[in-house]
């Protein structure tokens, strides 16, 4: 991720204090985006404390196959599915969703805040329609590709485009939705266990999550 996009997405500068910030890439490759914003991260003092980056892959990795430094040589599995790292030594966590990218924005569930689109959308009212879905507050976007119907079609759903290059987008609709409360239920017991029901794109990051607090996780492999 060269400095005009960061630039384009207002980083560093809108992860600075925050405890959680997340960036989507729609593109893989060799991890040369992730290696950039983990530099980034790196390199700023007033970073986030946990910094999430989720990728759309359109085919199962090749293990192995990237150059981000302070991941397992042999990461990613070659499986179509969800995989997760850390990067040794930091708060970044690499979440890679390997397959149909078309699946992956209409299941994907996250908050986001900033997002590349280093591909040009093949359905630029879907892709539009699964950031509104998964913008955060002032959200940023990011296209190497902004096409007319892409400009188009975020325009229509409340983000403020950028006229001068490098070309970016804001989520500021004039009416925001409301979003569904997060309910915390207190466990019945002392031992805490978590059950996923369900797999796919969405079932792997919600088993790791709670194995990570304590949490049995049955079926998740540690």
């Amino acid at each position: 991720m060269a400095p005009p996009l960061l630039a384009a997405l207002d980083l560093p500068a809108r992860w600075r204090g925050r405890a959680r910030f997340a960036v989507l890439l729609d593109r893989f490759g060799r991890g040369e985006a992730v290696a950039a914003l983990v530099a980034a991260w790196r390199a700023d003092p007033a970073r986030c404390a946990r910094l999430d980056v989720v990728v759309l892959a359109d085919a199962a990795p090749v293990p192995g196959a990237h150059d981000v430094p302070g991941v397992p040589p042999d990461w990613p599995p070659g499986t179509p599915d969800v995989h997760v790292t850390w990067v040794d030594g930091t708060g970044v966590r690499v979440l890679l969703a390997a397959g149909d990218p078309q699946r992956a924005w209409r299941e994907l569930v996250a908050r986001v805040d900033a997002f590349h689109l280093a591909c040009p959308p093949a359905d630029a009212a879907d892709v539009s329609k699964a950031l509104v879905r998964l913008s955060a507050d002032d959200a940023t976007v990011a296209a190497d590709h902004p096409t007319d119907a892409l400009r188009a079609a975020l325009r229509a759903r409340g983000f403020a485009l950028a006229d001068q290059a490098p070309w970016g987008a804001r989520y500021r609709p004039a009416f925001q939705p409301s979003r569904a409360p997060v309910r915390r239920v207190a466990p019945a017991s002392a031992r805490r266990h978590a059950v996923v029901v369900g797999a796919g794109l969405a079932g792997a990051p919600a088993a790791d999550a709670p194995a990570r607090h304590g949490r049995e996780a049955p079926g998740v492999e540690r």
